[in-house]
């Protein structure tokens, strides 16, 4: 024991030696024969290096310790042995934690890119539905409002240019937009104002067959009164129609 102790009272000169031994046994190593290792350049520099050390330990080493750290031949090998794990392990646990670190990050801009992607397919989703939702009140409004011109048109004829023929004809129009009265308005209102101006268009046309007719004088006074009141019915619709239809056709934007 007394070679051993005194070796280790070597001081800092005996540090440099195990370290560069340590650096030795690694050149050695990484290419197991020794042809080999030479023949690979980073070994071969590692050696070179390893060598200088030794020289400059040996020659920092005081003289008379010379032979005993000959003497210890043994316990410095089994040190560097010793040495040359710890720094393998110590590489490997480095080398460990900077793969896991690695990992790490790529695991975190991965979660943070399938995040962003389902963010923006939510955006997308709704920006689509969004589009359909308006699409569907665009279509909506311009169904509902070819109603309302056709209740315009039949104003229009009524008032404007009635005769027997184009009341029929107004009536029978008029007829043709029953099935989207009855299902694309909310409530029965239009239902129930187009059973009227239905009404009021036949007995309209009625009056003119019975005025070409002529029942008489007596009957044609009443046909006229008659008349003028249909008259004065259609001359107010205008302001009806628009009413009626701006309460079911404006909301279409908000609904």
């Amino acid at each position: 024991m007394e070679p051993f102790i005194l070796g280790s009272e070597a001081g800092k000169p005996l540090e440099v030696a195990l370290e560069a031994g340590k650096a030795l046994k690694v050149a050695l190593e990484a290419g197991k024969p020794l042809e080999v290792a030479v023949q690979n350049r980073d070994a071969v520099e590692i050696a070179l290096t390893a060598g200088k050390a030794i020289e400059v330990a040996v020659r920092n080493i005081d003289p008379s310790l010379i032979e005993i750290l000959s003497a210890s031949g043994p316990t410095i090998a089994a040190l560097m042995m010793v040495g040359a794990v710890v720094v393998q392990n110590r590489f490997n646990r480095r080398h460990t934690r900077q793969q896991m670190e690695l990992t790490t990050k790529m695991d975190e801009r991965q979660h943070a890119f399938a995040k962003n992607a389902a963010r923006q397919q939510g955006r997308i989703a709704m920006a689509k539905q969004d589009l359909d939702e308006q699409n569907f009140r665009l279509a909506l409004f311009d169904r509902r409002f070819s109603v309302y011109e056709a209740f315009r048109e039949a104003q229009r004829i009524a008032f404007t240019s009635p005769s027997r023929e184009s009341l029929i004809q107004a009536q029978n129009d008029l007829s043709k937009i029953y099935a989207d009265i009855l299902f694309l308005f909310e409530t029965n209102e239009i239902q129930k104002y187009y059973d009227e101006y239905s009404e009021k268009l036949i007995g309209f046309s009625r009056v003119h067959l019975h005025l070409e007719q002529g029942k008489g004088r007596t009957k044609t006074e009443e046909l006229q009164k008659q008349y003028q009141t249909f008259g004065s019915y259609f001359e107010g619709q205008y302001e009806v129609i628009f009413d009626l239809f701006q309460k079911h056709i404006s909301p279409v934007r908000q609904s």
